[in-house]
């Protein structure tokens, strides 16, 4: 007879159940097994509050994570490093910038990590000024520059379409990195492409010792979708041929591709291709089909396309 595992009914016991749920991509589990152990009255400490904000920002749950923060005051874990940078990160994964800055500024103890993490937080939430403002405080504060630092540097850089900081951050990253880790090759292509430097970002790809589905799709998007077809759809032909399984940001640019060279039916096989390779067409997809179809004076075709989307526009 098969015998259950007996419940955890220490902090120690319950500390871990939570943490292996969270690390294990369960979060709602996790923020569940955290409810029981307050409702068994056993209180929480410094390493219980970590993994269950994590599970917070993972779920979206504003409210759960300002009722952590609550409870991480109540038992003075908050001035804790480890509980400190958990809340800074808890937020910005809320995308609450003003309230994980203030945390942030806050601290008495800040380590690379936590400068990391809230410089990624202002590039990933679309605040490129903000991040290289924010960068300037890493400099002056003397944090160490990783490959994580240089990312959020290129996202930054890109977005706000600066190629002559981006340009000295890549030689940064020649300077520092001896090999390019695939990240970093991927956001200096990404960069390259958003600044139309599109010989940059040629060369950069050209010269990757290891290449991804982001470091094709990053190039295809780019072409497909500033109307150079031939460069775009070349590209696609030699990533399928290599074997690399396209994904959804892949067929939306060679499907613009064909949009912007009236490719109808080099646009059809693109898009049925699709289902083989196991791709579900977003509306954005569509919008291309029918953008392909509308181009070439198929304007019947194009609204049926349209009303048979099984989605409403």
């Amino acid at each position: 007879m098969l015998r259950m595992p007996p419940a955890p009914s220490t902090v120690a016991s319950f500390n871990a159940l939570v943490a292996s749920l969270a690390r294990s991509g369960r979060p709602a589990d996790a923020l569940r097994a955290f409810r029981d152990m307050l409702a068994r009255g056993i209180p929480p400490d410094h390493f219980t509050l970590p993994p269950v904000l994590r599970s917070c920002a993972l779920i979206g749950s504003s409210a759960l994570a300002a009722s952590a923060h609550g409870i991480s005051v109540k038992i003075g874990a908050h001035g804790s490093l480890f509980v400190g940078s958990a809340l800074v990160l808890c937020y910005a994964g809320l995308s609450n910038l003003l309230d994980a800055r203030r945390l942030f500024e806050g601290m008495r103890e800040r380590d690379s990590v936590l400068w990391t993490s809230m410089l990624s937080a202002y590039a990933q939430g679309g605040h490129p000024e903000a991040s290289l403002q924010f960068f300037q405080g890493m400099v002056l504060a003397r944090v160490q520059l990783d490959a994580v630092v240089m990312v959020s540097l290129l996202l930054a850089c890109g977005q706000i379409g600066w190629r002559r900081h981006g340009r000295s951050v890549h030689a940064c990253c020649i300077r520092r990195f001896l090999g390019m880790p695939l990240s970093l090759g991927n956001a200096l292509v990404d960069m390259y492409v958003k600044c139309g430097d599109f010989a940059f970002a040629e060369r950069v790809f050209t010269g990757m010792a290891r290449r991804d589905v982001i470091s094709w799709s990053a190039l295809i998007l780019g072409h497909g979708l500033n109307g150079r077809s031939d460069a775009a759809l070349r590209l696609f032909d030699e990533m399928v041929a290599e074997g690399v399984k396209p994904n959804s940001v892949t067929f939306l640019g060679a499907l613009s591709a064909c949009a912007h060279s009236g490719m109808v039916d080099r646009a059809y096989a693109i898009f049925e291709g699709m289902k083989w390779h196991g791709v579900v067409p977003e509306l954005k997809h569509y919008s291309c089909m029918a953008d392909a179809l509308g181009r070439d004076g198929r304007v019947v075709a194009a609204v049926k396309l349209i009303e048979e989307m099984p989605f409403q526009s």
